[in-house]
């Protein structure tokens, strides 16, 4: 009754997406500890309907969306994973997660909870709180021709099911596309505009009070909106939150002198959808630098001092990219139809739906076939238990990407580093390990540190730490240099032999999730991340 309600204040032909429920309680979380969630959404308009992006607030937010129309009466699900960083310890959980919707306004859902640093006894997980598995970060896969259903582990008594083809579908946000002025709900600081100003720059800055990512790079954010800011680009930080909330939030003694340029709320998540909606990515801290109505590049917000600084040299040329970061959108609406599917194979046991799928991808995105490639070998060895077929298209990879640094090492970190891979050929990786770094010269830190792993998995102490302490220094990443600093530690204090296999969860409490790095473009790689 409150759903027909709903769909009449809607108003016929139109569609109409609403969750069920609008607010989920997830409980405690733990620090550094994935929790999934499924969210229904349900179409109460007559027609049928279709989610583009799915959008969250912070990046310790990671969310999908569903793939195919979701026809007028029928529901869909999503799924939302949440891992608070250590900065929210003790706090109250409040998340948001905005899908935006052809035809009609967005829904936004909202994650209440809070965060410690362990579940204490008497906290009761919520069922819609699921721990979730962590997938092997690697590259991506390819394929041939599809493995026999029966050899993906599929049920043969089951209705076979076919997902619909991945198609291509233009994002309407790329460099170059014009836009009109954001509409924003309310003014917090700053003095109120309505159009864009000639010849001057922008920089839409989308952030949230509660999110850690976004304090995580305070500082960077800080630096480049007081940098720029003085040469005339005009900043503008844009959140969901209530006008109230952030106006009390600006005077924090912590906020106060740090915000010197506008701050504006946007709870309707208009300006949120118009922009970053179109792009179909869903990272997060992000900016958009705008001129003349003109995106001129989006991206997250730690990488925007160098286009700001093009532009105000007269040497910007947002047409150069304007490619690139259209394919990174093909890229980033393939990467939630895979993972749909995956989730579906995890139930069905049929996870020659995904390698079908995997190989449709590939087809139509060839510029990354490689990638898909490598994926393909990914869910093979590990999520779909096929080692002799895996193993075989390994090989035919190696052969045919022999010359590639990246292909052959991450073929080789597939094999040592995958949590549900039960036959690791360790030899073999190294072999493949060797290959990769030789090709590289000895000057690639991943090619490093994945000969190290193969050295360790094979029982060579002695070389892991060497490789290792070459992947150190040649790293420039900060977070990536940290993370090879760990594994020279572990190098160092543990026993060396192959990495233990995970025993996978039951397939009915936790969905499948590829590997982000085989479908995430490197362009945007740290801006998925957070």
């Amino acid at each position: 009754m409150f759903g027909f309600l709903i769909a009449v204040l809607a108003g016929f032909g139109t569609p109409h997406i609403v969750a069920e429920p609008a607010v989920i309680d997830v409980g405690e979380l733990v620090v550094g500890s994935t929790t999934t969630v499924t969210v229904h959404l349900r179409n109460v308009g007559n027609e049928s309907a279709s989610i583009t992006a799915a959008i969250p607030n912070c990046g310790c937010v990671k969310a999908d969306w569903p793939s195919a129309l979701i026809a007028a009466g029928s529901e869909a699900t999503a799924t939302v994973t949440i891992t608070p960083g250590p900065s929210q310890l003790g706090e109250a959980l409040h998340k948001t997660v905005t899908y935006a919707i052809t035809g009609t306004a967005p829904v936004t859902v909202v994650f209440t909870g809070h965060v410690a640093d362990a579940i204490s006894n008497n906290a009761a997980t919520p069922p819609s709180a699921l721990p979730q598995r962590t997938a092997p970060a690697t590259t991506s896969a390819k394929t041939t021709q599809p493995a026999p259903a029966s050899a993906a582990n599929s049920n043969p008594s089951a209705t076979p099911i076919h997902d619909p083809p991945f198609m291509r579908i233009e994002p309407k946000i790329f460099p170059g596309a014009t836009i009109s002025f954001p509409q924003f709900t309310q003014w917090v600081q700053g003095t109120p505009i309505h159009a864009f100003e000639p010849k001057q720059i922008y920089v839409f800055e989308f952030f949230s009070t509660t999110c850690s990512h976004c304090k995580q790079y305070a500082e960077v954010i800080e630096q480049v909106a007081h940098t720029y800011g003085a040469l005339g680009v005009r900043f503008i930080s844009i959140t969901q939150e209530d006008p109230a909330t952030v106006a009390a939030w600006l005077e924090q003694p912590a906020q106060k002198n740090k915000f010197t340029w506008d701050v504006v709320s946007d709870t309707k998540s208009a300006a949120m959808v118009q922009m970053q909606g179109g792009t179909f990515h869903n990272f997060t801290p992000r900016s958009f630098i705008v001129r003349d109505g003109i995106i001129e590049w989006f991206g997250h917000s730690k990488l925007s001092a160098d286009p700001l600084k093009q532009l105000l040299a007269g040497t910007w040329n947002s047409q150069s990219i304007r490619q690139e970061f259209i394919l990174d959108s093909h890229v980033a609406r393939a990467k939630n139809y895979l993972d749909g599917i995956a989730r579906s194979c995890d139930k069905s046991g049929d996870w020659n739906r995904l390698l079908i799928a995997v190989d449709n991808v590939a087809a139509v995105i060839p510029e990354r076939a490689n990638n898909y490639k490598l994926q393909r070998f990914t869910v093979m060895l590990g999520l779909a238990d096929m080692p002799d077929q895996a193993y075989a298209y390994a090989r035919e990879l190696a052969l045919r990407y022999h010359d590639d640094v990246k292909v052959m090492r991450s073929l080789a970190q597939v094999i040592l580093n995958s949590p549900f891979v039960k036959q690791r050929d360790v030899k073999l990786a190294l072999q493949w390990a060797t290959e990769a770094d030789s090709l590289a010269n000895g000057q690639d830190s991943r090619a490093a540190n994945t000969l190290a792993l193969a050295c360790f998995s094979n029982g060579d102490r002695e070389n892991a730490i060497q490789h290792e302490e070459r992947a150190v220094r040649l790293e420039k990443d900060a977070a990536n240099r940290a993370d090879f600093e760990q594994s020279l530690v572990k190098y160092r204090t543990q026993n060396p032999g192959p990495e233990p296999t995970r025993t996978r969860p039951s397939a009915s409490t936790t969905p499948a999730v590829i590997p982000n790095s085989t479908t995430v473009p490197a362009q945007n790689a740290a801006e998925d991340g957070g």
